[in-house]
């Protein structure tokens, strides 16, 4: 990895000589079954081909009675969250980071440098293949896509053409991720591949172009669907799923502002009634779920009035127009691009023996689906409550120790020691209450200073009475807020009896404070008291109100109504 001779390479323009930046190492490394399971991956020199085929984009459908039939399959890049890239010992960038920082030789194809695959990029792709129900294929290799373009500086993509890692995968898709069906968006294939360069217009020569390296190289999955989807909502929905499903397993942040999730859309449109039928539209890059939907959307309404009209779509690639909320055309693609695609000579064959996919098959963790399932089934949480918790620290993920955070603080408040608390209670508590003060405090869920067996002691003592909620606020509030050496227990003990002594010294528990608090309130709403007496209990309310307001909230409620007789007094 280069570090300090960078700095002359920075912002180097396409018409400028690359220049040998360092010397990292490229020594070659044998591939383990230690780096991906536990076992040694047998390696061979020869290659096989694919016998995977392109799905046509052609609907199926029937009973449409005349409206237009869409049929959306899409191709996703998924960076990988690993700690190199794929082909070269740098590390991945960083958002923001500058220029070319972070570019090894192989990165820029200096001459005599080699790939050396990283154990840990398989690794991911592999779980990603289980984590989305692929069939791992038993022999992958590597293949070159030929192609020039100046943010690839060999000339040619590595990328897995004939002999991908997995395929025949699926997604269920139901309406409890928000779609108006239950159905299975077909993952038709899984391959690792190096992401690209970047290219930039140079801000102060228009005719100018930049180039940065920090990206080449990157590992990355490409995720291919059937054309499964109908609607832009679908696809928005499998997208979300498919994100929520990698980022559980471990594989990517998936933020798709900063690249690290892609995805291009394949869209046709066919008319039962018409003769003239859809030809598949590619539209490329297209980030963000917003996005996704608006593409789609323009790209049925322009197919679906060209076929009205009785023209003929062409294939064609097209660009989106964020602020049009658009598509534009690109170029066609009416003839097939020749990638001239090569085995890698410089990549061996990977065999993968099944003891290797039985070990990793333990290493994919819990996912989303699965997760919520449990969470309602077993803690008796409802959806809305369950999918809140499995959010937390998901929504932009810049540390993947944030995903399942919420999930895991929950379970370990009810598993602390047995409790009668209510799985709904406790997780009420955490949505409600400890979030927002961590919002306010501007703290991440996983820097949460209140340990889950302290929350679940303070939520206890609400549920038995022992500590009313507006207290128990001020208390989760302080020890977020306020640095200090006293734990949650010592503070709720202290603040509680500096409470109760404000209030009345004299009085013995909070009992008899709540029915003193209660005649008073009765001697002094004479109005309210012949109202209730005549027939009008709602009016309690207004009364036990009254007591919360002159106790200024640390009389539980439940008391005025029980203990201090309010209900009681009055017979209806």
């Amino acid at each position: 990895m280069l570090k300090n001779s960078l700095g002359r390479f920075r912002s180097r323009r396409i018409d400028s000589q690359l220049v040998p930046l360092g010397s990292p190492s490229t020594r070659r490394r044998t591939i383990t079954l230690e780096s991906v399971s536990a076992r040694p991956i047998s390696c061979y020199g020869r290659f096989a081909k694919s016998s995977i085929q392109s799905t046509r984009f052609s609907s199926q459908l029937s009973g449409t009675g005349g409206r237009p039939v869409p049929a959306i399959g899409l191709e996703l890049h998924v960076q990988l969250a690993s700690d190199s890239k794929l082909f070269s010992s740098a590390n991945p960038p960083s958002p923001n980071q500058d220029s070319n920082t972070n570019v090894a030789l192989f990165d820029t194809a200096t001459p005599g440098t080699q790939p050396v695959l990283s154990p840990d990029c398989l690794r991911l792709a592999l779980i990603a293949s289980l984590a989305l129900d692929c069939k791992v294929n038993p022999k992958t290799s590597f293949d070159r896509k030929h192609y020039f373009y100046p943010d690839l500086p060999a000339g040619y993509q590595i990328t897995q053409h004939y002999s991908p890692i997995a395929s025949g995968g699926k997604v269920l898709i139901t309406p409890d991720d928000g779609a108006d069906r239950t159905f299975e968006v077909r993952i038709t294939q899984l391959q690792l591949e190096q992401d690209t360069g970047k290219s930039t217009a140079d801000p102060l020569s228009p005719d100018q172009t930049l180039i940065d390296l920090n990206r080449s190289g990157v590992a990355l999955v490409e995720i291919v669907t059937g054309p499964d989807l109908r609607t832009a909502k679908e696809a928005s929905i499998f997208v979300r799923k498919l994100q929520s499903i990698l980022r559980f397993a471990g594989v990517t942040k998936g933020n798709m502002e900063q690249g690290s999730l892609r995805c291009d859309l394949n869209v046709s449109v066919s008319l039962p009634e018409s003769s003239i039928q859809g030809s598949r539209c590619e539209v490329k890059n297209v980030n963000g779920f917003g996005h996704i939907e608006h593409a789609i959307d323009f790209e049925i309404s322009r197919q679906t009035a060209l076929i009205a009209q009785g023209e003929k779509i062409g294939m064609e690639t097209r660009g989106f127009d964020v602020a049009k909320r658009q598509t534009f055309r690109l170029r066609d693609k009416e003839t097939q691009t020749d990638y001239r695609y090569l085995p890698d000579p410089d990549i061996p064959a990977i065999i993968f023996p099944p003891t290797i996919l039985d070990r990793l098959r333990g290493l994919v963790p819990e996912l989303p689906h699965n997760m919520a399932r449990r969470l309602q089934e077993f803690y008796g949480l409802n959806k809305t409550t369950a999918d809140v918790l499995m959010m937390i620290g998901s929504e932009r993920i810049d540390h993947l120790a944030d995903v399942g955070c919420g999930v895991r603080y929950f379970e370990a408040a009810m598993d602390a020691k047995p409790t009668k608390i209510e799985g709904q209670t406790m997780a009420n508590w955490i949505v409600h209450e400890l979030l927002g003060l961590l919002a306010k405090a501007e703290l991440r869920f996983v820097e949460c200073p209140i340990c889950p067996n302290e929350f679940r002691d303070l939520v206890e003592s609400v549920s038995k009475g022992t500590l009313l909620r507006p207290m128990a606020r001020e208390i989760l509030s302080e020890v977020i807020t306020t640095p200090t050496s006293l734990s949650l227990n010592d503070r709720l003990q202290k603040i509680s009896s500096l409470k109760q002594s404000e209030e009345d010294t004299d009085q013995l528990d909070v009992e008899s404070i709540a029915q003193k608090l209660a005649r008073e309130i009765i001697a002094d709403m004479p109005k309210e008291v012949n109202l209730i007496t005549n027939g009008h209990p709602q009016i309690i309310a207004k009364l036990v109100g009254e007591g919360m307001k002159r106790s200024r909230k640390t009389v539980d409620p439940r008391l005025l109504r029980k203990l201090g007789g309010i209900v009681a007094s009055f017979s209806f």
